[in-house]
């Protein structure tokens, strides 16, 4: 089997001049933005190799409630994913035995800057750092998704060896992050910080990564070029021991604090044509091909992103996405009404992607965007505001619903965000498809709460991260399988308070 390894990713990087976007915007509200743009990606993107960090801070856009858009929200996005993902240089010694003697090798290589370790950190889910070992670029110790604890298995008749892999996962976070979590952490031992309730969020540049992935040999032989490759020790004993495969990369969850978003912004990526969309007016998902997470076919009803429940699991290689792009749509297609206008932010999501896609020469135009989600925090000026607005919601804060009959209706962006990898058996919480609706929708905060999964009178806008939640619990020295525990009963509470 070729494989074709991103080493030689940065020399398909070529300048292109974005002539076709022109900066001619209309600002609308907060929640309503239409772009006169032919593109909405800016030029400055252009090569990959060159992609800069993201504004975040008082000079971002951000900064301003009233003049802030939609649109804002999925550039940060999508130049966000390109920071991450655009190749840089590096070197790494390796001790080789030559005439019998042990000597060092120093070998140049090219990878993703959320795969350089003085860039980005690896850590597990309760933050601890994950050094690299045998050669990998990355670790995947983990094959359950969270909140469902399910295993997202391959379509065996997708791939060239006619075997069900599992979809593998691994966790990042930045320096700013990690260094802020360390800092959160002591001033609650010592009492700097009230350990019960604070109204405390991250620092703007905070970071979380998660993301998906899967043996190469899941694929078809010709397909493996389209995916961005690279080196993983995979472990099927919780980290015990590790085989080096090439795995590649199905998704990405785009975590970040900007100005005035201590809630975090909550995107997603995933590599295009891996499964199919529910097709609601006709009651049915059907592929009339074999995909990567579904088999051909058609099936019609929840049973392939069936939320496990009274000993009820999900259909084998059915894993369908219950809406495009995360934004809800009738049973005769028509937009649901949320606390979200539309088609705005859907054809925000849609033009991007292609304007991206259509300026990037590497395998990452392989890759878009399905969505996004934040909170409007217009009215709520100050971060002690924003933190107290985070707590009062409570496991409120992912309500979908319009503003009025006491609902605030501060959700924005796609109300049912959702990974087709990372979510697929939450992306609603319901056992039936008549039961989906502007009440019960999920999205990232349906589960990223204020309230910690320890016990629910503990709260602060830190436990919106579910790493940040684990890391606290672990040092106040409750073990790993105890924070299982726990989050395990918080997965019950949710499923009981969405039903």
């Amino acid at each position: 089997m070729k494989v074709k390894i991103y080493s030689g990713f940065a020399a398909v990087c070529i300048f292109l001049m974005v002539a076709s976007c022109s900066k001619k915007e209309k600002q609308k509200l907060y929640n309503e933005v239409e772009s006169e743009k032919s593109c909405l990606a800016e030029p400055s993107w252009f090569p990959h190799s060159q992609t800069t960090n993201p504004k975040e801070g008082k000079d971002s856009p951000f900064a301003n409630g009233k003049t802030v858009t939609n649109l804002d929200f999925y550039k940060w996005s999508w130049q966000k994913f390109l920071w991450l993902t655009k190749p840089v240089q590096v070197s790494r010694t390796l001790n080789i035995i030559d005439d019998g003697k042990l000597k060092p090798l120093t070998i140049l290589d090219t990878l993703p800057l959320f795969l350089v370790e003085d860039k980005i950190i690896a850590i597990d889910d309760a933050m601890r750092e994950i050094k690299t070992r045998g050669g990998a670029n990355v670790h995947l110790i983990y094959n359950e998704q969270a909140c469902s604890n399910q295993v997202l298995q391959s379509n065996p008749d997708y791939g060239l060896e006619k075997t069900s892999y599992e979809v593998l996962y691994s966790l990042h976070t930045s320096p700013i992050m990690q260094q802020a979590a360390k800092d959160f952490i002591y001033q609650m031992e010592t009492g700097v910080l009230d350990s019960v309730v604070n109204y405390k969020g991250f620092p703007v540049g905070s970071l979380e990564l998660k993301v998906s992935w899967i043996d190469i040999a899941a694929l078809p032989d010709g397909e493996v070029a389209n995916y961005f490759v690279t080196k993983a020790a995979i472990s099927r004993d919780g980290g015990k021991t590790f085989k080096v495969r090439d795995a590649a990369m199905l998704g990405m969850h785009v975590v970040g604090v900007v100005e005035n978003h201590p809630e975090f912004v909550w995107a997603t990526f995933q590599k295009k044509d891996m499964t199919v969309a529910y097709d609601f007016p006709n009651n049915k998902a059907t592929a009339s091909e074999e995909k990567l997470l579904f088999k051909k076919g058609s099936t019609s009803g929840i049973e392939g992103i069936l939320f496990p429940n009274n000993g009820k699991t999900p259909t084998p290689y059915e894993a369908y996405e219950l809406f495009e792009y995360g934004v809800p749509v009738n049973k005769d297609g028509s937009f649901m009404v949320t606390s979200q206008s539309e088609p705005n932010n859907l054809n925000n999501i849609k033009d991007i992607n292609t304007c991206v896609s259509n300026n990037l020469k590497d395998v990452f135009k392989n890759y878009y965007c399905n969505g996004a989600v934040w909170l409007n925090t217009e009215d709520y000026k100050t971060a002690e505001e924003q933190g107290r607005m985070i707590v009062s919601l409570g496991n409120h804060i992912g309500s979908a619903e319009p503003k009025g009959k006491g609902e605030l209706g501060l959700l924005r962006g796609s109300t049912n965000c959702a990974n087709a990898t990372m979510e697929t058996f939450t992306q609603t919480f319901q056992s039936s498809l008549d039961s989906v609706n502007v009440s019960t929708l999920a999205n990232c905060f349906s589960c990223h709460t204020a309230p910690s999964f320890k016990n629910y009178s503990i709260q602060s806008p830190l436990y919106v991260s579910h790493i940040f939640d684990a890391a606290v619990q672990r040092s106040n020295g409750s073990s790993d399988k105890e924070i299982e525990l726990m989050k395990n009963k918080q997965v019950l509470m949710h499923f009981i308070e969405h039903n």
